[in-house]
């Protein structure tokens, strides 16, 4: 069997390192598999296998022929493609429907909770052999939707490798730190309902202390020209909804900006 895992880049993330746990698994039990990243190098590429083949797009538009011509070369012979995330689940099908990629059975992964969904992207997720969620909300969600079968919808827990080495720092036993950004996803409040049932050894004076380290989502702040610039690089890839994700913005924050920049350079 062959296997290709498709993302855009492997930024420290959690769907990217999944997506690397999963890669590696399937090496691990000799699964032909290889990874296909839309656009170029990345922190988390050196986290693969040796010897798992990445394949760059270096993608430099949405409808850049080269790049699906690229894409169909590599997937055009493989059994399974495994999409992670909507806007690449959307240039996948872009792709395969306009270079005629036809083999490979698609499994999507949706790693994001998100209930709005514009039609272009429910029409695709009827197309797809196998839906991957990460929370069995979501799974339910688009069963109950009709988006996809009940028997090809699966809740898949994100997962974590045990590590091999040990490490005590005895400054900080009995102290616990979690890090994540502040939605309701990251389980923050579960995590301090927990703190009640810890053995005592967690309860004394200076340890019974759970650390969160993360960023408020939305966070008013200033816009940096860096900001901006990477906005105006990736608002041709990105959605709105993808781009107040990835940057931590809502999408107000966004549409407001590109305005003022469009009307700013007299494109508006």
């Amino acid at each position: 069997m062959k296997v290709v895992l498709i993302n855009d880049q492997l930024n420290a993330g959690g769907a990217e390192k999944v997506l690397v746990y999963i890669a590696n698994l399937l090496y691990k039990n000799s699964i032909d598999v290889s990874v296909v990243l839309l656009l170029g190098e990345a922190a988390l590429d050196k986290q693969l296998h040796p010897n798992i083949p990445i394949h760059y797009l270096h993608r430099t538009s949405r409808f850049s022929f080269k790049a699906f011509r690229k894409l169909k070369e590599i997937v055009q012979n493989v059994d399974i493609v495994h999409v992670h995330s909507r806007y690449n689940l959307r240039y996948y099908m872009t792709a395969k429907f306009l270079v005629g990629i036809s083999k490979p059975k698609i499994f999507f992964h949706e790693h994001v909770p998100s209930y709005a969904i514009d039609k272009f992207t429910k029409f695709l997720f009827r197309k797809v052999h196998a839906y991957v969620a990460v929370q069995d909300d979501m799974r339910k969600w688009a069963v109950e939707k009709g988006m996809v079968k009940n028997s090809n919808a699966f809740y898949l827990a994100n997962t974590v490798v045990a590590p091999t080495v040990k490490k005590e720092v005895n400054s900080n036993k009995h102290k616990i730190i979690m890090v994540g950004n502040y939605r309701p996803q990251k389980n923050q409040l579960f995590a301090v309902s927990v703190l009640a049932k810890l053995p005592e050894e967690y309860k004394g004076e200076t340890s019974g202390t759970i650390y969160i380290y993360g960023r408020k989502p939305y966070k008013s702040r200033k816009w940096t020209e860096d900001e901006e610039d990477w906005m105006l690089d990736k608002k041709d890839f990105y959605t709105i909804n993808e781009l107040s994700h990835l940057m931590d913005r809502s999408t107000d924050s966004i549409s407001q900006r590109l305005k003022k920049i469009a009307k700013e350079n007299g494109t508006y």
